[in-house]
């Protein structure tokens, strides 16, 4: 990201997501801003029962979205038990 203008405007369009809702699923996210750089880290935390945690629609259409404002980084991390 480049500057304050472009970090606003991605604050805004994270407060326009419509989280989705998917059965047995539940999301939600949280905006970091690094103290030392324009810099944002948007973390999405999935809940499930089953299955394989894998990378979702949801997620590659933020990326797609962010990507206007710079470059983005999509990482899948897995909570270790």
């Amino acid at each position: 990201m480049h500057g304050k203008a472009e970090g606003i405007r991605v604050l805004e369009l994270c407060s326009r997501l419509r989280l989705p809702r998917i059965a047995g699923r539940s999301v939600s996210f949280q905006v970091f801003g690094n103290s030392f750089s324009t810099d944002l880290s948007i973390h999405v935390f999935w809940t499930s029962r089953s299955g394989p945690a894998e990378k979702s629609a949801f997620g590659c259409d933020l990326c797609r979205k962010l990507s206007d404002f710079g470059a983005v980084e999509h990482t899948l991390w897995i909570a270790q038990d």
